[in-house]
Parts: C-alpha cells; structure tokens; sequence
C-alpha cells in the first residue's frame, strides 16, 4: 500500500469526505471477465471474488459522466449503485420503436424488459442493445492504430469526409 491519500466525492448539495490508505497506483482497471453486471436499474455490480476490506470502488458511467463510489468494513462482491442506465436497450413493437418511460429493464443478463402496458396480440417485439461503430481503423492489439479521423483511409473516415 501507498502512504495515506484522501479522496473527496461530491454528493448533492454537499460534499463528503473519505481518507483511507490507498495511492492512485493502487486502483487497478477490472478486466469484464472480473465482474457480472446483474442489473441496469439500478446497476448492481457482482465481482467473482469479494473485494478486500476497505477498498474503494468506483464505477463510471461513461455516458452521463456520473459515477459511483462505495469502501466497505468487510469484504463484499456485491455493489448496488446509485446509477441506472437503461438506454442502451433498446425496443420496438411491430417494427415501431418504444419510447423508453413505457418499459423497465429488470435484467441484463438476461435481459429482460417488462411493459408498462402489454403490447397487443401478433406483433412483433424486437428487443436489442444499441452498439456505436469504430471510425478508426484497428490497430494491432488496440482498439485504434491511433490516426486521427481525417488522416484514416476507412471506408468510414472517406464517407464523413465527402469522399465516397
């Protein structure tokens, strides 16, 4: 372990503060082989062994740029978080798609949606998670080789640029 560091989490209206003994180079990145996430409303994150006693925690959404941070006396696995994320289920009934207030996500793995009112006989719910594409061009053992946009020759990058 590091020497002694504080961490300052802001909470609404007020801000809390956590002093533990952990360094920076202490939080590590947890591979997604690591952890199951059970549910998305809120997100409940379950790690395959517990996590040791007062370790900090810290979840991201990367879409709101919210994020969740817990430390426990004991050892736990299990994190409920004050986080929901929903939008990335997406749904459509009979081809038409559903605004996301008339249903919930109970689950992700499976996932599972509940209607708010049930869809009429005969049509066809199409469930599916709503994925970004890569611009860039992949790199060796990367996820980009690193050239920004306007220098890719992608078939992507070219179409953005008015070039196909």
């Amino acid at each position: 372990m590091g020497s002694a560091s504080s961490l300052t989490v802001p909470t609404t209206g007020s801000t809390n503060q956590w002093t533990t003994s952990f360094a920076a180079n202490d939080l590590a990145l947890q591979l997604e082989t690591t952890y199951n996430l059970t549910s998305l409303d809120p997100v409940t994150v379950v790690f395959n062994t517990p996590v040791p006693v007062r370790r900090v925690v810290k979840i991201n959404d990367f879409n709101s740029g919210s994020l969740f941070i817990a430390q426990s006396d004991v050892a736990t696995a299990t994190f409920v978080t004050t986080l929901e994320v929903t939008s990335p289920v997406q749904v459509k009934v009979g081809g038409t798609p559903v605004v996301g207030s008339q249903y919930s996500v109970s689950s992700v793995n499976p996932v599972i949606v509940t209607f708010d009112t049930a869809p009429d006989d005969g049509l066809e719910i199409e469930i599916y998670i709503n994925q970004a594409q890569v611009l860039y061009a992949q790199g060796v053992n990367t996820a980009s080789n690193g050239l920004p946009l306007q220098e890719q020759s992608t078939l992507a990058a070219r179409f953005i640029e008015g070039g196909v």
